[in-house]
């Protein structure tokens, strides 16, 4: 896993800017195989979808937490004009 293209910072960042929702629910997956991302998941355990917002919310918040660095949830405010 060390090798894939998720595993790479600049990729991240350009996926919180700019991926669509299926990609970064895909990060999401790749990173947490435990997690409750997919819409299928979702489904299944009968909690709402991700949008796309939530769903880069809790990627920059996972990136930032694992990095100590808040460039990844700043890149997420920033896809939607939040304050930061």
């Amino acid at each position: 896993m060390k090798n894939h293209p998720f595993n790479n910072e600049a990729n991240q960042l350009n996926i919180l800017a700019t991926g669509s929702r299926l990609t970064v629910i895909n990060w999401l997956c790749w990173n947490d195989d435990n997690g409750i991302f997919s819409d299928d998941d979702c489904v299944n355990e009968d909690i709402p979808v991700l949008t796309l917002q939530t769903a880069v919310e809790l990627m920059g918040n996972i990136l930032t937490d694992n990095n100590d660095d808040p460039v990844f949830v700043n890149a997420a405010k920033n896809r939607f004009n939040q304050k930061v």
